[in-house]
């Protein structure tokens, strides 16, 4: 099987630039949407997730990923990003910040980036 990417965006821009790209991409428009789906033994090797979200922002996100022992490599990205933000999120487990426009090749690099240098896992039940 071949890789399987996750965009959590509201904006579709951010799915369009990478499906084309890798073998499997899923798009959620929210956090909890994509959270409800885990039940699922598969999991994503890599999660894109705007940081704005409806509802659970990306931050939260990746927090509660890494509470329930999700090993993907998460990328968050940004409109209006500022450096508390970005630092905030990497401390919360993010592999990466990128700010929005983002471009397709840098998108592109820094997942597959991510996907040579994190060998992720599949979920594993929380302690």
């Amino acid at each position: 099987m071949g890789v399987s990417l996750t965009v959590i965006d509201e904006d579709s821009a951010t799915y369009a630039c990478v499906v084309n790209e890798f073998a499997t991409v899923q798009w959620f428009q929210c956090a909890e949407t994509f959270l409800g789906q885990l039940k699922d033994p598969t999991v994503p090797a890599v999660i894109v997730a705007d940081v704005r979200l409806p509802g659970m922002d990306g931050v939260e996100l990746v927090q509660r990923l890494r509470d329930l022992g999700h090993s993907a490599a998460v990328v968050l990205v940004c409109e209006d990003a500022d450096v508390a933000t970005a630092v905030d999120a990497i401390r919360h487990g993010a592999d990466d910040f990128l700010e929005k426009p983002i471009s397709h090749s840098m998108l592109v690099n820094r997942i597959r980036r991510l996907l040579r240098d994190k060998k992720p896992q599949k979920l594993v039940e929380p302690k």
